[in-house]
């Protein structure tokens, strides 16, 4: 119901400017509901209404089915289940056309034991293929936490033949950065999608505690191995933002009572943050002096997230968050946060040890200042220096280079190999075989 233009002006900043690649498409599989419920709810809500068409002709290329409504309880039939969803997508495709790339099982099964996450899985491989839609890839459990994730995901481990039916573990993110690496080291050989991150409670332009905090939990999954990030809702209007309860979702709102597109100060840091690190960036584990792996140990998070990758275009990119000063939600007696402090960060770059000089373009972003370019940082040997305020997103991004692959590890032997074979070394480069 949002008039065209300021749809078409939101679309553009959130899907074109942010590049976002995927779009998670809901439906109710609550219990009663029949394949033509969820077809014509897909149809009135993404397709209809022209959703579908704008949000692709801006860059998305991947669509997510959400099966929500069903995660309290274990399905009554899970064959039945399993048949519904694998039946929309095929209506979905022989009736409008669309394709549907990746699915889920659920939203947030919480109320699923876990022989019922395993068995989903597996049914709804066998129906999927059973109709040809052997394309269609599988992501579970999309629990709502990555701790709630990994233990489901480890269910399915357990289960070869479920495992054998997954793309990738899927988890959300809400509240505080990861407490551990469970999702990274369970995921293997498969992906990691974030399917779901925000916030709960209204959140007003230029909020600086919900600014820094969510970018530093993308940050920190980044850092730990997710291969795909999605933030939960993109685009939505309001009557009167001030008053919406659950305008925190958003990144932003049309607000009728203004009549004014407003975006959320999360949304400049998310935009300075996905123009530093590219969509297929190779990511760089970054490690701490101080706060070693950056996570959330015993409800304390941490002082400073980053996240760093060498992007396609031959760049590097480094993102830098001071989470400290946090006192507004996200937090709590639970999850708490450092007090303000201004820091001196030390960046070293391990590859650029013995590079004399690399200049790097500095972007900063707080409060009414949005994506500023703040001239240039220069490394020397990899190193350098750079003053960050509290709940700023500091980022740095050089220009293009050709990046020097390591040889390979030689003088390896190995008796029969019946299985691919990876290996690792310096960083996360890699060769199969």
């Amino acid at each position: 119901n949002i008039n065209a233009t300021a749809r078409n002006t939101m679309a553009d900043m959130v899907y074109r400017d942010l590049r976002m690649n995927t779009l998670r498409l809901w439906v109710s599989c609550a219990p009663g509901k029949t394949v033509n419920d969820m077809v014509t709810e897909l149809n009135t809500n993404y397709i209809a209404s022209g959703a579908i068409a704008d949000i692709t002709s801006r860059g998305v290329s991947t669509l997510l089915l959400a099966p929500g409504g069903s995660g309290a309880a274990n399905p009554a039939s899970i064959p039945t289940y399993a048949d519904n969803i694998a039946e929309t997508i095929l209506r979905l495709r022989n009736t409008y056309g669309v394709t549907i790339n990746v699915t889920g099982i659920a939203n947030e099964p919480s109320g699923w034991t876990n022989a019922a996450v395993v068995s989903c899985v597996k049914e709804l491989r066998a129906r999927l293929d059973s109709r040809g839609l052997t394309a269609v890839k599988i992501i579970a459990s999309e629990a709502s936490s990555p701790g709630a994730g990994a233990i489901q995901a480890r269910a399915i481990l357990e289960d070869p033949d479920a495992w054998a039916c997954l793309y990738g573990i899927a988890s959300h993110s809400y509240g505080s950065l990861m407490v551990n690496d469970g999702m990274e080291v369970l995921k293997q050989d498969l992906k990691w999608w974030m399917t779901e991150a925000s916030d709960g409670g209204n959140e007003v332009a230029e909020d600086e505690d919900r600014g820094c905090s969510i970018v530093a939990r993308f940050f920190c999954e980044l850092n730990h191995g997710v291969d795909e990030w999605i933030f939960f809702i993109g685009l939505g209007q309001t009557g009167d933002i001030t008053g919406y309860g659950a305008s925190s979702a958003y990144m932003m709102l049309y607000d009728i009572k203004t009549a004014s597109v407003i975006p959320l100060l999360k949304y400049y840091y998310f935009k300075q943050a996905l123009n530093t690190l590219d969509p297929g960036a190779i990511m760089r584990r970054t490690l701490s002096a101080t706060e070693a792996d950056m996570l959330c140990l015993s409800n304390q998070n941490p002082a400073i997230s980053a996240a760093a990758g060498y992007n396609p275009d031959g760049s590097w990119g480094i993102g830098i968050v001071n989470d400290t000063g946090v006192t507004g939600s996200p937090a709590t007696a639970n999850n708490l946060f450092h007090a303000a402090a201004t820091y001196n960060v030390t960046v070293r770059v391990e590859e650029l040890a013995g590079t004399p000089g690399m200049a790097f373009t500095v972007y900063r972003s707080r409060a009414n200042n949005h994506c500023v370019n703040s001239g240039t940082l220069t490394l020397v040997n990899g190193t350098a220096s750079i003053t960050i305020a509290p709940r700023e997103l500091v980022c740095l991004r050089s220009g293009s280079t050709a990046l020097t692959i390591p040889p390979a590890p030689n003088g390896l032997t190995a008796s029969t190999i019946n299985a691919p074979v990876t290996l690792r070394w310096n960083n996360t480069v890699k060769a199969t075989g």
